[in-house]
């Protein structure tokens, strides 16, 4: 389990909510759309939180604090295994595969 601290956690969480904005535009069903929008909102509330934390303490492993873990996990996770059906672009695929998988490890 690689950790991340806040402050790589805070970079990491920005680049996820832009990809998955692009991905949102991307996606064609709106199911898809409002699965999308639903982990953009969650990482939009621990963003805003992690923001809250003072910058001496950013040096501290990151842990999930605006949302249930749980629910993040799962929504991460099952927005990882279907990003072929959400995203038609390969490099937004790529992306946020990527970044997906960073946070899940992070905080499993």
């Amino acid at each position: 389990m690689s950790k991340l601290v806040i402050s790589t956690a805070l970079e990491s969480i920005w680049e996820t909510i832009e990809a998955l904005e692009d991905g949102y535009w991307e996606a064609s069903a709106m199911a898809d759309k409002d699965l999308l929008f639903s982990l953009i909102q969650m990482l939009y509330r621990e963003y805003n939180e992690l923001l809250k934390v003072s910058v001496q303490d950013h040096h501290f492993p990151y842990e999930v604090i605006g949302v249930p873990q749980q629910q993040f996990i799962s929504l991460l996770g099952r927005i990882s295994q279907q990003l072929p059906q959400l995203c038609q672009r390969p490099t937004t695929q790529d992306r946020l595969q990527s970044l997906c998988s960073l946070l899940l490890r992070s905080i499993q």
